[in-house]
């Protein structure tokens, strides 16, 4: 990979490294950028408002968007793509501890600090970053929602928290996940087809550029995506119980 590239591409691994998936309900409004990890399952939409975001790719059945936040001086970004597997699969993807390095770059390591229910924790993430910038880490607490259906559908939003669980190291950048999340629905009417929406606008803070940080950062949906669709689509994936608990009702 090119070095520039790998400057910022760790950041492809932090929107995924909690090793959950993302889905939600069926949709109607705009999503609310929003570090806000309360806001609710059913404001995700799975087609992007042009009014919001600005198309910046359509490749390999890879929907690429992008937003601007002024604000913070960074850009969020949005992939969208229908994988020809189920739900579940993709979950156990990105559930499966044992496989993440595979799907995501640089990772150093990942952690739970706290598990504060079946569908909420508190993660940390260190990521390596080429010199001559210095490594990145995130702490940052993690939601899922659930939605049994049907049509089934999962959520997991992901945003920055202050912890004195993981206090910040030497030689390292603190980070910070302005918002984040993944989300999956399964499509009704087509057998073993799945909608799936990613959004991340995150801060890596420290000395480097936000065009560099903004430049590669886009890349995050197209790569994250395609990954996913790889590794859930192989033949000899075994959906675990505890994936297919979620769906089950009244287990959560």
């Amino acid at each position: 990979m090119n070095p520039v590239f790998r400057i910022i591409f760790w950041v492809c691994s932090l929107s995924v490294a909690n090793g959950y998936a993302a889905v939600a309900a069926p949709v109607e409004t705009a999503i609310a950028t929003t570090a806000d990890t309360n806001f609710n399952v059913n404001t995700v939409q799975i087609e992007s408002d042009e009014k919001i975001w600005k198309k910046i790719s359509d490749q390999d059945g890879v929907r690429t968007y992008e937003e601007r936040k002024p604000e913070h001086d960074v850009v969020a970004f949005r992939g969208e793509i229908t994988m020809s597997t189920t739900l579940k699969r993709i979950a156990t993807i990105l559930r499966d501890e044992k496989i993440r390095k595979k799907w995501i770059d640089a990772l150093k390591e990942n952690k739970t600090l706290e598990q504060t229910s079946p569908l909420e924790q508190v993660d940390y993430n260190h990521t390596n970053v080429p010199w001559p910038f210095q490594d990145r880490d995130f702490v940052y607490r993690a939601k899922i929602k659930v939605e049994q259906g049907p049509p089934q559908a999962l959520l997991i939003v992901m945003a920055s928290v202050d912890t004195p669980m993981q206090p910040e190291k030497k030689g390292i950048v603190r980070g910070q996940v302005l918002h984040s999340f993944y989300y999956m629905k399964e499509i009704p009417g087509a057998e073993s087809k799945t909608e799936v929406v990613i959004e991340m606008a995150l801060d890596p803070k420290g000395a480097i550029p936000m065009w560099m940080v903004n430049l590669t950062q886009k890349r995050w949906p197209h790569h994250t995506l395609l990954a996913l669709k790889k590794l859930a689509t192989e033949p000899d994936l075994v959906v675990p119980k505890e994936i297919e608990d979620y769906f089950k009702p009244g287990h959560l």
